[in-house]
């Protein structure tokens, strides 16, 4: 029965998730799973990757897979849909409070010239907010975790209050020296400010002291 289910449903790629629950929980979580399924009583509204999905996220959130009630819910689409927004609450929430440190570690560069001043992020919807109001593509590709993971630094350039240019900056080749990366106005373009902008830029990466943020997560 556990043969048929992972080699006729095509599930072999999924038998690593299955292995983090222990060998007898795998064996019987198959061919339970595969009757249940079977019986019409889940198949209706899930399908077999949501379901295994659902299985993964509440073993990472601690929810007792072996329990029934948690391993056959009643609606098995709506159950999957909560886990999802709970695992993404769950993540921001740990991710904002990386940002919130590393904005503490970092705030005494906020330098400022000429009516310009250094921001720098303390959640991931700063990413979201100079994304969409810039134009550009810093709150949607992943830039708030790779800050996190002490792969990147970001901030944003204001003027009078408002995102005019946003900044990346990294540590290269295993240099010591973090080093521009890309400096962005709106739509990706040079901002009439751009002259002092990068001189604000150049300022943060010649004050910045080295490993304070890079390479660790924080």
């Amino acid at each position: 029965m556990v043969d048929d289910w992972f080699y006729n449903r095509d599930m072999k790629r999924y038998q690593e998730v299955f292995e983090n629950f222990g060998l007898k929980v795998t064996l019987d979580y198959c061919d339970t799973v595969y009757k249940y399924l079977n019986s019409g009583r889940i198949v209706q509204n899930i399908g077999l990757r949501d379901y295994v999905d659902y299985l993964s996220m509440a073993k990472e959130l601690g929810l007792d897979i072996t329990a029934k009630n948690v391993a056959f819910p009643i609606d098995a689409a709506r159950a999957h849909d909560q886990l999802k927004s709970r695992k993404s609450k769950t993540e921001t929430r740990m991710l904002n409070k990386k940002l919130k440190d590393i904005k503490n570690i970092l705030q005494k560069y906020s330098f400022s010239y000429k009516g310009l001043k250094i921001v720098i992020p303390k959640n991931r919807q700063d990413f979201i907010k100079w994304g969409k109001e810039l134009h550009i593509c810093v709150g949607s590709y992943g830039y708030e975790n790779k800050m996190c993971k002490g792969e990147i630094i970001v901030f944003c350039i204001y003027q009078d209050g408002k995102p005019l240019e946003c900044c990346e900056v990294a540590a290269k080749n295993d240099d010591a020296k973090i080093k521009l990366i890309q400096l962005r106005g709106e739509h990706n373009h040079d901002s009439e400010r751009h002259s002092d902008a990068l001189k604000l830029a150049n300022k943060f990466i010649k004050n910045y002291k080295n490993n304070q943020v890079f390479g660790c997560s924080i």
